[in-house]
């Protein structure tokens, strides 16, 4: 058996990714699974309830059957859950620039730098062809819209506006969908010291602990002055907790196109600054135009191999 699954905490794109892709495996005759680790992000919850679909299991009652298993949108031992034997790894499909596939010696990889990991699992159905069933194609086609900020991020290729288009053929979802499932990730509807932790990611980079949050929601900088008590006590927290160098939260604007960042510390504000070219204001800086974390980690990790920090 051939378990399919992502990070712990997954997001949207890793959870449908593995849902799509066990389902297409098992229809052509390899017995797969989706499971997932650990409770999933909300934006999860809104589109599996939008879509009726059935969330993947928890993946700790598959482990007792030893199965091979699928890596989607992850490349990091480190953000596994614990019980995952990196050496059971038999595939690994992501779209990252900063990754570590060394960790998986017995995987075969696709790394290819789009938008969403989900578009790379809508080609593996358009090349056959086959249309995924609605409770497949809807968290996909979320997935790519997402991931893509409604393919305003730089990180949007012609290849997820192409998938995206070509799912909701079958779909025929109006605009409505996306602004009120935007809308629906600003709600939080669970303490926000809840909602980053789920999202904590951790890298060394340059010798230096590294994580950034990233939150998509409307009206972000207004976000992050209403709640600038609370994130300098997660981040003091957090700090002391994870014994983290680098740590600030990337806030990305998904209607109005652009990023409020907040950094509570000089040195990474500095770094931050120099990198993005942005400068903070009560510890708060703002972009022109939309920057996800994962074109930010490559840009800091450059950074901090070339320079020396406290």
């Amino acid at each position: 058996m051939i378990m399919v699954t992502s990070y712990e905490h997954p997001d949207l794109d890793g959870t449908a990714s593995a849902a799509a892709y066990a389902y297409l495996l098992s229809t052509q005759g390899v017995p797969a699974t989706a499971a997932i680790f650990s409770s999933p992000q909300q934006e999860v919850v809104i589109a599996y309830e939008y879509f009726k679909g059935p969330l993947p299991s928890q993946g700790e009652p598959f482990l007792a059957q030893n199965p091979d298993i699928i890596l989607v949108d992850v490349s990091d031992s480190d953000d596994l859950a614990s019980s995952i034997d990196p050496h059971r790894v038999i595939e690994v499909i992501d779209h990252r620039i900063v990754h570590r596939l060394d960790g998986f010696p017995n995987a075969k990889t696709q790394m290819e730098l789009v938008g969403s990991c989900a578009t790379l699992i809508a080609e593996k159905f358009a090349a056959l062809p086959m249309v995924p069933p609605l409770e497949y194609a809807g968290p996909l086609y979320g997935a790519i819209v997402s991931n893509t900020i409604n393919f305003k991020a730089t990180v949007t290729t012609p290849r997820d506006r192409q998938m995206a288009e070509w799912l909701n053929d079958s779909l025929k979802l109006s605009s409505a969908f996306v602004h009120d499932f935007f809308k629906q990730k600003s709600a939080l509807t669970e303490p926000l010291s809840m909602v980053l932790e789920k999202d904590y990611k951790q890298l060394e980079l340059g010798g230096k602990l590294c994580s950034i949050f990233q939150l998509e929601i409307v009206d972000a900088e207004q976000f992050l002055r209403d709640h600038l008590r609370q994130l300098e006590q997660i981040m003091e927290d957090t700090r002391h907790q994870k014994n983290v160098d680098v740590l600030f939260v990337n806030c990305i604007d998904i209607e109005k196109g652009y990023n409020s960042i907040y950094a509570s510390d000089q040195a990474t504000q500095n770094i931050v600054s120099l990198i993005l070219g942005v400068q903070f204001i009560n510890n708060i800086a703002t972009t022109k135009t939309i920057v996800m974390r994962k074109q930010m980690t490559p840009l800091l990790k450059q950074y901090l191999e070339q320079h020396k920090i406290y």
